[in-house]
């Protein structure tokens, strides 16, 4: 599974949709996804653990990302991974 579809299935079951299998759009604002900021934390944890990374605490804050493909972009720059 590529980045993009494992962040998107991570975001999904932390704010408990049903529909963890759906792809979000690249553009998506994540502040409009992610209800708050316990979902939001519980999401990093996640990132951490199942690419294991570390995000640098710059990227704590939820204001750090305009949309979920900057989410992606920023895990596969930390992986190394080129797209």
């Amino acid at each position: 599974m590529d980045t993009r579809k494992k962040l998107g299935a991570i975001i999904l079951k932390a704010i408990g949709s049903k529909h963890i299998d759906s792809e979000i759009p690249m553009a998506a604002s994540l502040h409009d996804i992610v209800l708050s900021s316990l979902q939001f934390v519980v999401i990093l944890g996640e990132v951490e653990r199942i690419f294991e990374i570390v995000l640098p605490d710059e990227y704590l804050d939820p204001s750090k990302f305009d949309s979920f493909g900057s989410l992606v972009e920023l895990v596969e720059r930390l992986r190394g991974v080129h797209a």
